[in-house]
């Protein structure tokens, strides 16, 4: 257990077992193994360790370099996020451009039938409260645009008193009546 007094005493005793691991597969060739240790100072880092073994004077060396690469690290586990939410903006943005042609005719169609229907009949209302829910959707698939970037954040006045009795009849129209 020369280890534990000479190299293996820069790691903390709670992590040598893994340190040592890695030395058990340590060949002539230069083998490099990531480990998220923890330091002296109780921090944890990222240490690249180089293991190579050796003949001198006819014995069995071991030649063991550690370089600290938490920046290096934490830049690519950075860089990864990064790409992660690029690809969820880009997903967003396809299936909003999708959703958005569906809901084309489904709009198109229902404004034909406010224009046609007569304005005091139940299917009027129906139409305008699938008129209503459609531009509403609408707005959400614009919301999801934005988000992936395929749209321009514009900013503009809202009725909150027109906006909430829009919500109340599109849930009067999905809830059924309670007898």
């Amino acid at each position: 257990d020369q280890l534990q007094s000479g190299p293996m005493a820069i790691f903390p005793a709670e992590h040598r077992h893994l340190v040592r691991e890695a030395l058990q597969q340590a060949s002539p060739e230069i083998d490099f193994h990531q480990m998220n240790l923890k330091s002296r100072q109780g921090d944890n880092r990222w240490y690249e360790l180089s293991l190579s073994t050796f003949e001198a004077d006819q014995e069995s060396r071991l030649l063991m370099l550690a370089r600290d690469i938490t920046e290096r690290h934490q830049l690519d586990t950075e860089t990864l996020n990064s790409q992660k939410l690029e690809t969820l903006g880009v997903l967003a943005g396809s299936i909003a451009h999708d959703f958005n042609n569906l809901l084309v005719p489904v709009l198109g169609n229902a404004e034909m039938l406010v224009e046609d229907l007569p304005e005091d009949s139940y299917q009027h209302e129906i139409a305008v409260q699938i008129q209503r829910a459609t531009s509403k959707a609408s707005d959400l698939t614009n919301q999801l645009l934005l988000y992936a970037g395929d749209r321009v954040p514009v900013r503009k006045r809202v009725d909150l008193s027109a906006e909430i009795e829009q919500v109340m009849e599109l849930m009067k129209a999905s809830i059924p009546p309670v007898h």
